[in-house]
């Protein structure tokens, strides 16, 4: 199974897409994301993670050249650990470098990684979510994903529809957060649309009108930072939401989930086109791995089954 999911306003996992194929190859995801494409077009700045598979990689150099693709860091992380072992200190600078968001802050990261003497060492969700409906037949796990979806939707619906906050619950709770912690301050006007950001020896500049700020976490979170909001405040200000990404807003999740899904009719009731296509079933030229081990407790030698 091949999934694509993205995250909402809310931070809540959105599957965008699934399919279904007999193994994963360069073939099975180029056609995957040329499914993808002709749903979402070919977004500007658009950015996929995944994990290391070359496979992966080469059909999304193919089908979305100009999309930045990049590698998940839980993926990372339990590569580096079978390889070289678990480790708690270099796993605290692993993240932080993964959490950069500057150039010098990751290269600092790095550096205390390289001087330590410990050695150096995701779609999951939903995975996990259909680790027991991946046992049942095809159709059956497409109904399961179509029946899990309808739940979500009705739940976020209902969410949204209850919020009174211009930005999501979620994106609103980091702009408070963000207030409380550079409330104190210093910002000094250098024009009508760029301020400096002082606190002790750092320095830095919001500039308005480019949408920048040279800490960077307005750039690549766009959420307004600490620096953005305390500029707004000092010129009286109040209203960061503008300065937000729109995907943030609780208007769009309301557009997110406005669609209801609907449960499917019986197979007898179903409207089957004339000229719908007969798709046969797929030539198994590879010997398919075993069904997913079942997780129940196994039986202790010499124990004997239970008869009910």
């Amino acid at each position: 199974m091949l999934l694509a999911v993205t995250k909402d306003g809310q931070n809540q996992i959105l599957p965008v897409a699934y399919g279904i194929c007999k193994n994963e190859c360069t073939d099975s995801w180029t056609w995957f994301f040329q499914k993808l494409r002709d749903c979402i077009g070919n977004m500007q700045e658009l950015t996929i993670i995944s994990d290391r598979s070359p496979s992966i990689a080469t059909s999304v150099a193919n089908i979305f050249p100009h999309a930045h693709h990049g590698i998940r860091g839980v993926h990372l992380y339990f590569n580096i650990v079978s390889r070289f072992g678990k480790s708690n200190t270099v796993k605290g600078i692993f993240w932080e470098a993964c959490r950069a968001y500057t150039v010098d802050a990751f290269g600092a990261a790095m550096d205390v990684m390289k001087k330590t003497k410990e050695p150096v060492w995701d779609a999951e969700s939903i995975n996990a979510l259909s680790r027991h409906a991946r046992k049942v037949s095809i159709l059956m796990l497409i109904d399961f994903f179509r029946a899990t979806m309808q739940h979500w939707w009705f739940q976020r619906r209902n969410f949204a529809a209850e919020a009174t906050t211009i930005l999501t619950p979620w994106a609103d709770d980091i702009v408070k957060e963000n207030k409380k912690s550079f409330s104190k301050w210093d910002v000094c006007m250098i024009s009508n649309t760029k301020c400096e950001v002082k606190k002790g020896a750092q320095n830095v500049i919001v500039d308005f009108q480019h949408m920048t700020c040279t800490y960077r976490h307005w750039q690549l979170d766009e959420i307004p930072c600490g620096h953005v909001i305390r500029c707004l405040t000092v010129n009286n200000y109040q209203d960061c939401s503008r300065y937000a990404l729109n995907a943030y807003f609780t208007e769009t999740l309301r557009k997110t989930y406005e669609e209801s899904i609907n449960p499917l009719p019986k197979p007898s009731e179903w409207d089957i086109p004339d000229d719908l296509m007969i798709v046969k079933p797929p030539i198994m030229d590879k010997r398919q791995p075993g069904r997913p081990r079942n997780t129940d407790r196994i039986p202790s030698q010499g124990e004997g089954p239970i008869r009910k």
